[in-house]
């Protein structure tokens, strides 16, 4: 898939690049899960709710805002602001 995407833009990625890069996602993805695990069982419970993925977004201002512009739409009944 990367390489796919990479030579769509006219670059080369190595078999060690795409590697690493793969490696570095998987951990990320590690990490999110746990800590979404322990939000929940903070909070007493054994599901992980939108509440959680919106603590875990915190620190991130950027994807906090995608996911609140996701959230108020999808609340919304997909209607857009203002009409």
């Amino acid at each position: 898939m990367v390489d796919e995407e990479l030579l769509k833009l006219g670059y080369n990625a190595t078999p060690q690049f795409i590697g690493s890069l793969t490696e570095l996602v998987w951990t990320q993805i590690e990490n999110v899960a746990l800590d979404l695990e322990a939000f929940a069982k903070h909070a007493g419970r054994k599901t992980i709710t939108v509440d959680d993925v919106m603590l875990l977004t915190r620190r991130n201002e950027g994807l906090e805002s995608v996911l609140r512009a996701y959230l108020d739409e999808v609340k919304g009944g997909g209607k857009k602001k203002g009409k």
